[in-house]
């Protein structure tokens, strides 16, 4: 709860740096907070289990977990921003104020225990993100990026709302504990898989789940790239750690009818995801449909293990943040050089800038699920609770689409090896970005290579 408070503070404490003409600590002080919050937050929360303002919030190990590691996400996207938006360093501490609230909203959607909180944190990270995403005034895809996604976002909303108005009519609560215990052992109401649907596929709507996918590639391409950043991690993983809260703890009665569902939109993602990005040119685009590819795992994670363990889950979102970091701070740097981010862009950066380069490819790599990289281990461990739980053909189906969007992630990485007359483009790069490229490539190893600790925390 404390966490909570604190992330919120620090978004108001950003700006009251700005009135005192501080703004150039901003970035930096914030990463700091946000670094020091995460173990803040291991350290004082790990071991509760316990509902705070009449279980308003509830806190446990998963959202602990889960909250920590966008604490650290959130940390090293902020340190990105100083150099991301020093061409407009007035308004830098709009920025990481956004991306702080953003934070803010997410933890809610982490450590809710009420579907009114579930829905508070939904709004404050959406309104943050429709901001941000059009925060780029003088390019119309960032205009029309934000336009799409606040008109898509109120609408599903507004689906978010009737299915909260269903789930109350019938249980006479919006306590998620309160609501187990009233339909626990009882047969699934229409009103109540109806209300379920509506919520989750407000949830999966975030998530990039197809067939809520259609946003995705547009509002990824056109946002500014720090921001699509933040989309395709906090987002994202807030999104799916709420769905696995919602299912867990709340509405197993109803699961027999929503599985079947679950499973249905997991075979058509991947389906969309392998296919459509095959003909993708820029980089962005490309991980903008990866996004939509290991949507379908991180949800396959839930439904393979009948909504009961958050494990694999957990292992996987860490290894698939740690990697979209890695490829984003490279894809900035590119970008904000050549003014592009397609793939002849990256045409010459092995040789330029050989340390950013090998970064991203280890990042690319583990997105395609290479050994020993997390990606692949995440993926192998998702398949097999997946053949444990009957759905062999879902299994294959994701091994096919997997080997099948490989050659879409070494477009990228062939891009960047091939020669080019234009490297001197390739100016001096700022440390932020090879220093958080690093750590995350370095994680993306590490992570793979030691399973057990993270599958091994619930």
């Amino acid at each position: 709860m404390g966490t909570i408070i604190i992330t919120t503070a620090l978004g108001l404490l950003a700006m009251i740096l700005d009135m005192l003409n501080l703004r150039k600590i901003v970035a930096k002080f914030s990463t700091l907070v946000l670094l020091c919050l995460a173990v803040y937050n291991i350290a004082t929360y790990w071991n509760v289990d316990q509902g705070f303002y009449n279980d308003m919030i509830y806190i446990n190990r998963v959202s602990v977990a889960f909250s920590s590691l966008l604490l650290v996400v959130t940390g090293l996207l902020a340190f990105l921003a100083d150099n991301f938006f020093e061409s407009e360093s007035h308004k830098i501490t709009d920025y990481v104020s956004l991306i702080i609230f953003t934070l803010s909203g997410a933890l809610l959607m982490l450590s809710y225990g009420n579907l009114v909180t579930l829905f508070i944190g939904l709004e404050i990270l959406s309104v943050s993100l429709y901001v941000l995403a059009a925060s780029n005034r003088n390019n119309v895809a960032s205009t029309e990026a934000g336009l799409k996604y606040f008109l898509m976002g109120a609408f599903m909303s507004g689906f978010m709302l009737l299915g909260i108005t269903l789930i109350y009519g019938l249980t006479g609560s919006f306590d998620i504990n309160k609501i187990q215990e009233l339909i626990q052992g009882k047969q699934a109401d229409i009103f109540l898989i109806t209300g379920v649907l509506l919520l989750l596929f407000t949830l999966l709507f975030k998530a990039s789940i197809a067939p809520f996918h259609f946003w995705a590639p547009d509002v990824y391409t056109g946002a500014p790239s720090l921001v699509t950043a933040l989309l395709i991690t906090v987002s994202k993983i807030a999104a799916f750690g709420a769905i696995f809260r919602l299912l867990a703890n709340t509405l197993l009665p109803s699961s027999i009818v929503i599985e079947p569902v679950l499973v249905f939109m997991i075979i058509i993602t991947f389906l969309i995801a392998s296919l459509a990005g095959l003909k993708q040119i820029s980089a962005k685009r490309i991980l903008a449909f990866s996004g939509i590819s290991h949507a379908g795992f991180l949800l396959l994670a839930i439904v393979a293990t009948e909504f009961t363990s958050a494990g694999t889950l957990f292992y996987y979102a860490t290894g698939y943040v740690v990697a979209n970091i890695a490829a984003f701070a490279a894809i900035i740097y590119v970008s904000h050089v050549k003014g592009s981010d397609s793939l002849n862009a990256f045409r010459g950066l092995f040789y330029v800038r050989p340390g950013l380069a090998i970064a991203m490819t280890i990042a690319l790599l583990s997105m395609a699920g290479i050994p020993p990289t997390a990606g692949f281990v995440g993926k192998y461990l998702i398949l097999l609770d997946t053949i444990h739980d009957q759905y062999t053909y879902v299994a294959i189906l994701a091994i096919i689409t997997s080997i099948i969007s490989v050659y879409y992630y070494f477009k990228i990485i062939m891009s960047m090896s091939l020669k080019s007359d234009e490297t001197h483009q390739f100016t001096a790069i700022p440390l932020s970005y090879t220093v958080v490229a690093w750590i995350c490539a370095i994680g993306v190893l590490v992570i793979g290579l030691a399973p057990k600790y993270f599958t091994g925390l619930f």
